[in-house]
């Protein structure tokens, strides 16, 4: 778990993200995402970059997704030089804040480009 709000990684992605660009996520998508977090809970691919997706896709409404996706994990690959949650492990110790902030900010920068 990320914070005391009880979401983990995927889901805290997701809120925070739909919550910057003004995009409503409901409780349904939420519980959805509670599946993803932790590398899907064996140190697989990363949840905070899952979730980033997610919450971009939920806010573009779909249209783009294929460019998004790309966009958010090639650079997330390019500052992490991995999207294996248990090579990850170097950011834990802060419940995984600058991989949360840096999969946000690179969903944001995804979504800005697919609307120019």
């Amino acid at each position: 778990m990320c914070d005391s709000n009880g979401l983990n990684c995927c889901q805290l992605c997701a809120y925070r993200l739909c919550a910057k660009t003004g995009t409503e996520i409901n409780s349904r998508d939420l519980m959805l995402l509670s599946g993803y977090g932790d590398g899907l809970g064996v140190g697989g691919t990363c949840g905070a970059l899952l979730g980033a997706v997610a919450g971009a896709c939920i806010t573009a409404k779909g249209i783009g997704a294929e460019k998004i996706r790309l966009s958010i994990i090639m650079d997330f690959m390019e500052h992490f030089s991995t999207v294996n949650c248990s090579k990850l492990e170097a950011y834990y110790k802060d419940g995984c804040n600058e991989v949360i902030s840096f999969a946000i900010d690179s969903a944001l920068k995804a979504l800005n480009n697919a609307q120019n």
